[in-house]
């Protein structure tokens, strides 16, 4: 059972490329603020609900983009592969 409230729908995309643009930019939050609480030991206790909580949210964002980023994390496409390649060398 989820434990928040359903985020509110988000307006439509201009283009397939803004979509994912904010996907990619949800996850990276995500890591950063769940790396953020891993490195406080008094919120070791609360890792788990936190994570789970921010999973769920995550995941109603994402779910409009879903194919998207599948389609991406499983491509062989060229565009596709050289994004990560791009992305990767910026972080």
């Amino acid at each position: 059972m989820k434990r928040h409230a359903k985020a509110p729908p988000r307006p439509a995309q201009e283009t397939d490329e803004e979509g994912l643009a904010y996907a990619h930019l949800c996850i990276q939050v995500m890591e950063r603020f769940m790396d953020a609480v891993n490195a406080r030991p008094e919120m070791s206790s609360r890792y788990s609900d936190l994570h789970g909580m921010f999973m769920d949210l995550v995941q109603d964002e994402l779910a409009p983009y879903a194919f998207d980023l599948a389609y991406e994390f499983f491509s062989e496409n060229d565009v596709v592969t050289k994004r990560w390649r791009e992305e990767r060398q910026e972080s």
